[in-house]
């Protein structure tokens, strides 16, 4: 065998070697995906014609249990999601000062993705429509102990963009960036909206 033919079995081998060394993400059919997320409220702001304000929220938390059905590169998922944002700073007409709270948040979406590419690491794309529930306790600020304010359940819409990273047969980890819109505007709020960076386990069957 000459060098050459030595050089192309050589290479062809570490192809195939590296191909099998990335494991096939699941095929068509169900799954579910648990997850794991930092939630990053944007402020909202406030302004009535007399009075103007912003509201900044704490960093936060989420933990989601999702389950789907993929057929081809197109996939439907359905998700329950809790989250809880402690407290934050306020502005109003100009004078700042913090608040504590325990802010709650349950929400349930229906969203469908695209897949990019069938096999090895697979980006994706899609988005969700559902509720959100929010329900704020333990509200205090300048020493003031302004009680509970209560639950609203309002409209919510989602983007998303992640990549499957396949670690095993029908098994990927999930990172993702969520973008969240909340239509609980009104009284001179602005709608709120939050980042969220999420850590999935998709497991196929």
């Amino acid at each position: 065998m000459t060098t050459k033919k030595i050089l192309a079995a050589t290479a062809a081998a570490l192809a195939i070697s590296a191909a099998a060394a990335v494991p096939a993400l699941a095929k068509d059919g169900f799954y579910v995906a648990p997850s794991l997320g930092l939630l990053v409220p944007q402020s909202q702001d406030y302004d009535d014609g007399v009075d103007t304000g912003k509201v900044e929220f704490d960093n936060g938390w989420t933990i989601g249990a999702a389950a789907g059905y993929r057929f081809g590169q197109f996939r439907v998922e359905g998700e329950l999601a809790y989250g809880e944002v402690s407290g934050g700073d306020f502005t109003f007409n100009g004078a700042k000062s913090s608040f504590d709270a325990e802010q709650t948040l349950f929400s349930g979406t229906l969203a469908g993705y695209y897949d990019f590419g069938a096999d090895g690491i697979q980006p994706y794309v899609g988005g969700g429509i559902g509720f959100l529930s929010a329900d704020i306790e333990n509200v205090s600020a300048l020493g003031i102990n302004a009680g509970d304010l209560g639950s609203d359940t309002n409209l919510t819409l989602f983007g998303e963009a992640g990549v499957a990273i396949p670690v095993g047969e029908n098994l990927a980890i999930v990172p993702s960036y969520r973008y969240i819109w909340v239509d609980d505007g009104g009284d001179g709020f602005d709608n709120n909206t939050a980042h969220n960076f999420r850590v999935a386990l998709r497991v196929g069957f």
